[in-house]
């Protein structure tokens, strides 16, 4: 199923790749944003958005390794992106405990329309 649904992406065109899911293994508060520059898969990596810097230094988001280390519900879905997109930069956000409107109001300062947006 999940072949069938990112297959409707080819043809497409965006600047970024929103993934957001859930922290399974590491109870936290905020949303976490990895400290690397590309995640990595068989079939190449995927640049990270420069743009997470910035994002870094808003509440409730912050800079943490350790929510994606052995997390699986966002890489799962990182080769079904890279078959349609390619290199397309690549936003990563695990969800731990979060107000949801603190997390809207500031991803809409700069998610725009050729933004894709994933919810896992």
């Amino acid at each position: 199923m999940a072949a069938e649904a990112f297959a409707q992406l080819r043809g497409e065109s965006f600047d970024q790749v929103l993934l957001m899911g859930p922290s399974h293994r590491v109870a936290f508060h905020g949303v976490a944003l990895p400290d690397v520059d590309a995640f990595e898969t068989p079939l190449g990596q995927m640049p990270l958005a420069g743009q997470l810097d910035t994002l870094a230094r808003s509440k409730p988001f912050m800079r943490a390794n350790a929510p994606h280390e052995e997390e699986h519900a966002l890489e799962g879905e990182l080769p079904f992106l890279q078959r349609p997109l390619g290199k397309v930069a690549l936003s990563p956000l695990v969800f731990g405990e979060v107000d949801e409107q603190a997390v809207a109001q500031e991803l809409n300062k700069w998610v725009s329309p050729k933004t894709l947006i994933i919810a896992s």
